[in-house]
């Protein structure tokens, strides 16, 4: 089977394999990263902040136990003022998770896009050779005795239609 080297397969080659593939998994790779350092920073500060809250209440209710009132309206006060900063890091933490599920929302959107162009060819958009072996296995693997026949169809002379009206046209 001869296949002619012209310049749309070359550049179909390239885009799909050079740039297209590392191209998307360094984005994606930075994208996740930064999304799961967010996360975690802010679970961090959030959790740090409950410890605070949580020592701080312990100690307020010693405190607020005592009878000396200056300690227990100083308890208290602390304890309204640690309620504060864990709400603060609480809200942060939302926000956060919020952006977080904006972000990979838009990366699961960048991703069947990705998928698109890795599984259907450009000119046809018919689903490609890549695209048929997934199913092939995705088919074998639900039962593993399935028996699959396939049509091929080749045009005479394609290549020379092809380059009377170009690619596209073709």
């Amino acid at each position: 089977l001869h296949k002619r080297l012209d310049s749309f397969f070359i550049d179909e080659i390239y885009r799909q394999y050079i740039l297209g593939q590392s191209k998307f998994r360094d984005e994606i790779v930075t994208d996740l990263d930064n999304i799961a350092s967010d996360l975690s920073q802010s679970c961090q500060r959030s959790s740090a902040s409950a410890v605070r809250f949580l020592d701080t209440l312990e100690t307020g209710i010693e405190e607020m136990s005592s009878q000396d009132q200056l300690r227990s309206h100083r308890a208290l006060k602390q304890l309204l003022k640690s309620a504060t900063l864990l709400k603060q890091q609480q809200r942060q933490l939302v926000n956060t998770l919020e952006k977080s599920q904006q972000k990979t929302a838009i990366l699961l959107d960048e991703l069947e896009e990705v998928r698109q162009e890795v599984y259907l060819d450009p000119l046809t958009g018919l689903f490609n050779t890549k695209a048929m072996a997934q199913h092939l296995e995705l088919w074998f693997k639900e039962k593993p005795d399935r028996k699959i026949a396939a049509i091929a169809i080749n045009i005479d002379h394609f290549f020379q239609y092809s380059d009377n009206f170009g690619p596209l046209i073709s």
